[in-house]
């Protein structure tokens, strides 16, 4: 069985893709509330296989058309 918990230190946070839902958005274990704690005030960079992001956006509206998000 493969450890699927959210690891979590004030330098990184590391979790796991938990399902894909109907529009292709991947859903993971990391909840809103650890990466607000963890994240405040604080630069930070999302990597996700060989896509990194900088921002979260919180509507598809915010993207280009194709842009992962």
């Amino acid at each position: 069985m493969t450890d699927r918990q959210v690891k979590a230190t004030r330098k990184q946070i590391s979790g796991h893709v938990v399902r894909v839902d109907h529009f292709g958005n991947l859903i993971t274990n990391i909840s809103k509330k650890i990466f607000d704690d963890l994240s405040k005030g604080k630069n930070f960079t999302v990597i996700f296989g060989g896509e990194k992001f900088k921002k979260i956006h919180t509507n598809f509206h915010q993207t280009d058309q194709g842009e992962c998000f």
